[in-house]
């Protein structure tokens, strides 16, 4: 797997609330760091398992507040690592309004991968805290010996190719 970009952002929501803020990282992180490689080598391998709580999910054109798609044709122009802060925030904001509509769907740790196997795939993952993760002040990885999405998490991946060809690109 080649690790092309990451970041991470907050999702600010408690179930039962109507409200959710976000918290959005001002950089990407350093995808030589070895935290950073064993998050998503950690992320990719559960998102690949039998039996994950992986979701499909699709950001359609459909709602007039939604700019993903368009930030998805920005980036895939130029792929630079400010595009792609705009791009995950705007997911994020996405993920935001729906969150608040939704009275009991819960916050956490929104995680943008951007990688290549055979393809290029955007993988979008949540994930929570937990005793042997925790998300420092800045949104970077401190600590891993173990990643548990088994409960409360989602995940999802899209192919890049696949994305522009539902996009008109």
């Amino acid at each position: 797997m080649e690790i092309k970009q990451v970041v991470i952002h907050e999702l600010l929501k408690d179930s039962g609330a109507s409200t959710a803020e976000t918290k959005l990282a001002d950089k990407v992180l350093d995808i030589s760091s070895p935290m950073v490689i064993e998050l998503v080598d950690g992320l990719g391998k559960l998102y690949s398992t039998k039996g994950n709580h992986a979701i499909y999910g699709t950001f359609s054109r459909k709602h007039e507040t939604n700019e993903f798609p368009n930030y998805t044709d920005k980036y895939l122009e130029d792929e630079s690592d400010d595009l792609f802060l705009a791009l995950s925030s705007r997911c994020l904001a996405e993920l935001a309004r729906e969150a608040k509509a939704k009275p009991t769907s819960t916050g956490g740790y929104i995680v943008f991968v951007r990688y290549k196997e055979q393809y290029d795939y955007l993988l979008i993952a949540m994930i929570k805290d937990k005793k042997m993760l925790q998300v420092n002040a800045d949104l970077e990885p401190v600590s891993i010996i173990s990643i548990d999405l088994s409960k409360n998490s989602s995940s999802g991946t899209h192919k890049f190719n696949l994305l522009c060809k539902h996009f008109g690109r």
